[in-house]
């Protein structure tokens, strides 16, 4: 894993483009909600590092439609990751949750690149817990999940015991275009390492859009629209964030 990351950061050119042809340090299939939703944009700021708080990038009319003028985007994905891991080890399966703040311009790189930060992965498996931390400084936690296996259930509702709860139902529409979620979900990303990665997603099962509602733990609770699908991925990474570039 280790030698793939060195001689992938040795070669590449800086293109962007090269990056999805990199070979993938995790693949696997993700039975997911994407969802997006504003926030007041103190309320996300106070999400981020210390040093990203002034470092939010307004997304243009077209990704985001009618966002308020002191909003700013949470994503939000909730599902199960199946058949998961790196390469000829990809068999682990469990329920998921992430909290992120999408359109984020990273420290050390261009103030109009957008990158996503990864804020909190929750996570029903101890071994990703260590190795999300490992290979990427991903603050994961061990967490309870409603229901347990989501791929199972009947209904998109989804919650973390003491982290979220999510009211989603299918929709027949929404503001938000349907590609804006598959973009924010395949923007570069970063937690607290200095290093970046990036998932690459295969979009071809079919999309249901779906809204309703988050509700955090802080008592603050966000309207919210996305997708659910089922898609195979990549993550290509960790490493150096201008290769993203």
């Amino acid at each position: 894993m280790v030698s793939i990351r060195l001689c992938a950061a040795l070669v590449i050119p800086g293109a962007l483009g090269a990056i999805i042809n990199l070979p993938a340090a995790i693949i696997g299939t993700y039975n997911v909600s994407f969802l997006m939703g504003a926030a007041p944009t103190t309320f996300v700021q106070s999400l981020l590092p210390e040093s990203y708080r002034n470092s939010l990038i307004r997304p243009n009319e077209s990704i985001y439609p009618g966002l308020a003028a002191d909003s700013h985007p949470i994503v939000f994905e909730l599902g199960r990751e199946a058949n998961a891991g790196p390469p000829l080890l990809n068999f682990i399966s469990f329920e998921e949750a992430k909290i992120q703040i999408p359109y984020v311009a990273r420290i050390g790189s261009s103030p109009t690149k957008p990158f996503l930060y990864k804020r909190h992965i929750m996570v029903d498996n101890a071994i990703n817990v260590a190795g999300s931390w490992i290979s990427f400084g991903l603050n994961t936690t061990l967490n309870t999940f409603t229901p347990a296996n989501s791929s199972n259930s009947p209904s998109y509702n989804y919650k973390v015991e003491g982290v979220l709860k999510a009211n989603i139902q299918p929709a027949t529409s929404g503001l938000i275009p349907v590609e804006s979620f598959k973009g924010a979900a395949g923007l570069p990303w970063f937690a607290e390492f200095v290093t970046c990665a990036q998932h690459i997603y295969n979009f071809t099962n079919p999309i249901e859009r779906v809204s309703g509602t988050v509700e955090l733990m802080q008592g603050v609770t966000i309207p919210v629209e996305g997708i659910h699908t089922v898609a195979s991925f990549k993550i290509v990474g960790a490493l150096g964030c201008d290769l993203y570039l």
